[in-house]
């Protein structure tokens, strides 16, 4: 099983800090690293949510890609409320 080792927002690294400038950002992108103990495993298909404390604001449903990225493609995200990727 693959492990997400990074999460990145516009290309910027994500930790516990509270960011708030990318919910306004055109162009909005999400990116990871992967790891695994598995010789040769890789990236097969991605799904990404965001959410906030309440609701499902954005669902990529299943991408079939390797690529470690994929673009924001829903409505404009609230600003001032803490947002969850997963």
């Amino acid at each position: 099983m693959l492990e997400i080792t990074s999460l990145r927002v516009n290309h910027q690294l994500l930790g516990e800090e509270l960011r708030t400038h990318f919910c306004t950002a055109r162009g909005l992108s999400f990116s990871w690293g992967v790891r695994s103990g598995v010789a040769d495993d890789r990236q097969a298909s991605c799904r990404v949510l965001v959410t906030d404390e309440s609701s499902l604001l954005w669902d990529s449903s299943i991408v079939e890609t390797d690529e470690q990225s994929i673009h924001y493609a829903g409505n404009k995200l609230p600003e001032g409320r803490r947002l969850l990727v997963t």
